[in-house]
């Protein structure tokens, strides 16, 4: 409570806990995490929490130094932030999926969306290596999950014809196509 308090006069934002009721709490985590970073490394360099430390128990003291360490480690904020960036689109289509309102139109686009997003954050990063086994990953749930109904869904709202939409390359550097040219699209209507 002690550390706390002084993270708390470095901070506007308080730190969240991971809890098993709330939506995506991991990714919320993190991404609070990473906003308080600066405030988390002030905390760790004031004199009031080296004086804590000197004066706290062994436990107290080896956890502290710990924290520091993280707290001080380049590599850890990168893999936050590479993590941030792979499960962002994850993320949002989630969140998309259980938001209130008709999806089944764009369901079946978001989702490879979601794809292009995830393979344009692993292409150059640390974990470029692991992009195939995650894409592998979220194909397999895909699979199981799509039905003809997304399918037809996506073929049917007049959006994904637009000249205009066309135009735009999709994430992961895809050229966009209508949905009557995407044979798994037209099988799915079939």
């Amino acid at each position: 409570s002690h550390a706390l308090a002084m993270f708390r006069t470095r901070s506007e934002l308080e730190l969240l806990k991971v809890a098993k009721t709330r939506f995506a709490s991991h990714f919320t985590l993190l991404r609070r995490v990473n906003k308080c970073r600066e405030a988390l490394a002030t905390t760790v360099v004031l004199t009031a929490w080296k004086e804590w430390v000197k004066k706290s128990e062994v436990g107290v003291r080896m956890l502290a130094e710990e924290i520091v360490a993280t707290i001080g480690d380049e590599h850890f904020w990168e893999e936050v932030n590479n993590i941030l960036a792979i499960t962002k689109p994850i993320y949002l289509m989630v969140k998309f999926s259980d938001g209130e309102g008709p999806k089944m139109g764009e369901i079946y686009e978001r989702m490879d969306c979601m794809l292009g997003e995830i393979s344009d954050a692993m292409k150059n990063g640390e974990h470029a290596n692991d992009h195939f086994q995650m894409q592998e990953i979220l194909v397999n749930r895909w699979e199981k999950m799509n039905i003809p109904m997304h399918c037809l869904g996506f073929s049917l709202n007049p959006h994904y014809y637009d000249a205009n939409y066309l135009r735009m390359e999709a994430p992961g550097g895809m050229p966009r196509r209508p949905p009557n040219h995407d044979l798994e699209v037209v099988n799915g209507v079939m």
